[in-house]
C-alpha cells in the first residue's frame, strides 16, 4: 500500500498545475561558410565578405598584426533555395588593409563572438597585378587562349565545364618563365597540375600539388616559339568550386647575344 500511495502522490504533484522550470535552448554556434572573393591584393584598402551561419561578430582579428581590418556591416539574410542556404544566413562586410611588402600567403583571422565559439578562417593576400579572365573555348591543345599581355599578370579561371584549360605564351630563347597556381590555399576543391608543352607539343615540365600548397613551374625557354600551359585537376574532375588564380611572371628576360667582331 505504501508503494501505491507514493505513486498516486507523484502523479498528483505532476498534474497540480505548478509551473515547470523552462529549459533554455542552446544558442546556435556561429559558423563561417565562405570568404568572397577568395583572394585580395596587398598594398590597398579593400573590402570583402564573409558568409556564414548565425554570425554576430564583435570585430575581426588577424593573427599577423601587419594586416588590419574592421567590420563595416553585418547583414541578416533570408535564404530560400538550397544554394542560398549553403552560404548561410549572415553576410559580414570587412574592410582590410595590407602593406605592399606583405608576403603572398594565406592569412588566418577570427571573428570574436559572445560565448566560447570564435569562428576562424583565412584569406589569401597576393601581389596586386593586372588580371585576365579565362575565355572559353580553351580546352584543347589546338584551341588555346593566347596570353598577349606583358608579364607579370594573374589569370583567373574555373574548371567547371571541361577538364582542362590551355593557355599560350610566346617565349623567346633565354627567357625564364614562372607559373604559380593558387587553388587549395584559397579554398578551391581542385588538386591542381600544371604542364608545359613546347612548340612541338612535347611535354617539357610538369608540376603537381604539394601537400595542399598548390604548385609552381619555372622553365628556361630554349628556343623561340609558342608554348602551351595546361591547367587541370589531378583526377581530371570538374566542379563549379574548382576555381584558381594563375600568376604568370617572366623571371628573367632573354639575353641578347653579343655582336660578333668584324
Amino acid at each position: 500500500m505504501k508503494h501505491t500511495g507514493s505513486v498516486i502522490i507523484g502523479i498528483a504533484l505532476f498534474g497540480s498545475g505548478l509551473p515547470l522550470q523552462a529549459q533554455e535552448m542552446p544558442k546556435p554556434k556561429p559558423e563561417i561558410k565562405s570568404v568572397q572573393p577568395y583572394w585580395i591584393p596587398n598594398g590597398k584598402t579593400v573590402t570583402f565578405k564573409i558568409m556564414g551561419q548565425d554570425l554576430a561578430p564583435k570585430g575581426i582579428e588577424f593573427t599577423d598584426k601587419k594586416v588590419t581590418a574592421k567590420v563595416l556591416k553585418v547583414e541578416k539574410l533570408e535564404p530560400k533555395t538550397d544554394e542560398e542556404k549553403a552560404k548561410g544566413n549572415t553576410a559580414v562586410e570587412i574592410e582590410l588593409s595590407a602593406p605592399d611588402d606583405l608576403k603572398p600567403d594565406s592569412y588566418a583571422f577570427k571573428l570574436p563572438h559572445d560565448g566560447e565559439t570564435q569562428p576562424e578562417n583565412k584569406i589569401y593576400i597576393d601581389e596586386a597585378t593586372p588580371e585576365i579572365k579565362e575565355k572559353e573555348p580553351n580546352d584543347t591543345l589546338r584551341k588555346p587562349q593566347p596570353l598577349a599581355a606583358a608579364a607579370p599578370f594573374a589569370l583567373t579561371g574555373k574548371l567547371d565545364n571541361e577538364g582542362v584549360d590551355v593557355y599560350q605564351i610566346q617565349g623567346k630563347a633565354g627567357e625564364v618563365w614562372r607559373f604559380e597556381i593558387l587553388a587549395k590555399r584559397a579554398g578551391s576543391g581542385m588538386d591542381p597540375i600544371l604542364r608545359l608543352r613546347d612548340p612541338r607539343l612535347v611535354s617539357v615540365k610538369v608540376a603537381v600539388d604539394n601537400q595542399d600548397r598548390d604548385c609552381a613551374l619555372e622553365y628556361k625557354i630554349p628556343a623561340d616559339g609558342p608554348y602551351l600551359l595546361e591547367v587541370f585537376d589531378a583526377d581530371n574532375r570538374t566542379n563549379k568550386d574548382y576555381f584558381y588564380r594563375l600568376m604568370v611572371k617572366r623571371v628573367a628576360p632573354a639575353v641578347a647575344s653579343p655582336a660578333s667582331s668584324p
